[in-house]
């Protein structure tokens, strides 16, 4: 029986903790041999070598035998590219039998008659459905050290020339919806990690542009958060006043913005936003959306 190591989440890290915490899983990334479970996750949602390296994830092997093992990190920086938090998104799931073991199962799929996985040592594991009586998310199942999120916009620093060179901004919700745009090459993207689009947020997108694209996820969720955030922007937009140009781009089938990537490529997401903007009225480099 594998050991499942809950943790109960600190708040916020001493500087110095986050700097050698956050180093570490660098090296456990990109140096340590027992890392082959975080980079296929990776790998998995669709982000390339350069996407690895300019969002500088780390990850938490599962050997390491730490309270946040087979985690990846996301660091999460300020504009002007200073470490603020660490974020953790776990790689696995939780398998309880009906003799009441516990097992770490990476990469979880179901085929016929039974559940097949990878257990925390990498090996392939199998399980018959009728020795399985729940599967759980680990708890918490996507998680952050505290920070201003309203005052922050997650990969702004790595997305302020293309802004700028193109003229426009997508935000979308999710880090993971960033990166897999930044993979597919749409640089001028951020995230509110979150389901809020905040006046801060707004006013720091403006000293880079007027135009800005809504990418939120498809669900009912993510629509509501779509229309808060347009109604967020037209107040700046009355008696006269246009400090703001906005499109939507609504997804179909529920999907969030790295699963359509996934589905139907970034030449169908460029076409999406292109057509969003056209009908709303603002005017985008021909050579974006062909590129």
């Amino acid at each position: 029986m594998n050991t499942v190591r809950f943790f109960v989440p600190f708040d916020k890290l001493e500087p110095e903790e986050r700097e050698s915490f956050y180093g570490s899983s660098r090296i456990g990334l990109c140096q340590r041999p027992d890392s082959e479970a975080g980079k296929r996750y990776i790998r998995k949602r669709g982000l390339d070598a350069e996407t690895i390296a300019k969002f500088r994830l780390g990850y938490v092997p599962f050997s390491l035998g730490h309270a946040l093992s087979g985690r990846i990190v996301i660091p999460i920086f300020d504009n002007y590219s200073k470490l603020i938090a660490l974020s953790f998104r776990p790689i696995f799931d939780i398998i309880v039998t009906t003799e009441g073991k516990w097992h770490t199962a990476v990469e979880l799929r179901r085929e016929v008659n039974e559940y097949v996985f990878f257990d925390e040592n990498d090996k392939q594991q199998r399980l018959d459905m009728n020795s399985v009586a729940q599967i759980q998310n680990p708890q918490p199942k996507y998680w952050h050290e505290s920070y201003a999120k309203a005052e922050h916009l997650f990969g702004l620093n790595l997305a302020i020339y293309s802004i700028v060179r193109d003229g426009f901004v997508i935000v979308c919700e999710g880090q993971f919806d960033v990166m897999a745009m930044y993979s597919q090459g749409i640089k001028n993207v951020v995230g509110i990690c979150g389901s809020a689009l905040c006046p801060i947020q707004v006013m720091l997108l403006k000293r880079w542009t007027d135009k800005i694209v809504l990418l939120m996820d498809g669900d009912e969720a993510g629509r509501k958060a779509t229309e808060r955030a347009k109604e967020l922007l037209d107040i700046w937009n009355h008696k006269g006043q246009s400090l703001f140009e906005s499109a939507i781009t609504y997804l179909p089938e529920d999907l969030d913005p790295d699963d359509y990537l996934v589905r139907h490529g970034s030449h169908f997401m460029r076409k999406s936003i292109g057509e969003a903007m056209l009908v709303s009225g603002l005017t985008y480099p021909r050579k974006w959306a062909s590129s």
